[in-house]
């Protein structure tokens, strides 16, 4: 069982640099760069300069990755564009509002797909077994970023029952929370 873990671990290491080479790449195809963005429009050359120097966008993309990786393997994300903040803290702050979402979603799952899944093998081959097997069918066919989406555009902007966006933490408002996390709880459960 250790080998097996082991070498699953293994395995996944070149997946993981595959991945981490491709969005940086990805991300330095973008028009623009931090730097300008950081800024503004109306920067001067030379400060410009000087950020891009400071930030190590003057260096090559291999130099860049390289700088990047490594700082990203001793715990260093780097700082947002957007607020300097360090990224870590605010990965962090997101995650547990995440984990929640997705731990009650499974929770709600499980308590309707195990006794879903026992009637439908226990009623084989019946009308409500053929309902529930294409509910499923049909639900896990639908990406997860489309029923999301569908899920935003009628209960959120068409019939305006759910907020479109934000969070509301429970200790500040527990009526307020749950509207907040319905439409991801829903999204998840459902697919």
């Amino acid at each position: 069982m250790l080998r097996f873990a082991i070498r699953r671990i293994l395995m996944a290491v070149p997946t993981l640099l595959i991945m981490a080479v491709s969005v940086f790449v990805l991300i330095r195809l973008i028009p623009g760069d931090p730097a300008s963005l950081m800024l503004g429009d109306l920067a001067d050359p030379a400060s410009l300069a000087d950020l891009q120097q400071r930030l190590g966008l003057d260096k090559s993309l291999p130099v860049q990755f390289a700088i990047w990786f490594g700082n990203v393997l001793q715990g260093d994300l780097g700082n947002s564009i957007t607020s300097s903040q360090p990224v870590f803290p605010l990965v962090l702050d997101r995650f547990w509002i995440s984990a929640k979402i997705v731990f009650i979603a499974v929770v709600i799952a499980s308590v309707i797909a195990v006794p879903a899944g026992v009637i439908a093998a226990w009623r084989q081959n019946s009308p409500l077994d053929l309902v529930l097997v294409g509910t499923a069918t049909v639900l896990l066919s639908i990406p997860t970023f489309w029923l999301g989406l569908l899920l935003l555009l009628f209960f959120g902007l068409k019939l305006e029952w759910l907020p479109v966006v934000g969070y509301v933490s429970f200790s500040d408002d527990p009526w307020a929370a749950l509207l907040y996390i319905v439409m991801p709880v829903m999204t998840l459960f459902l697919h």
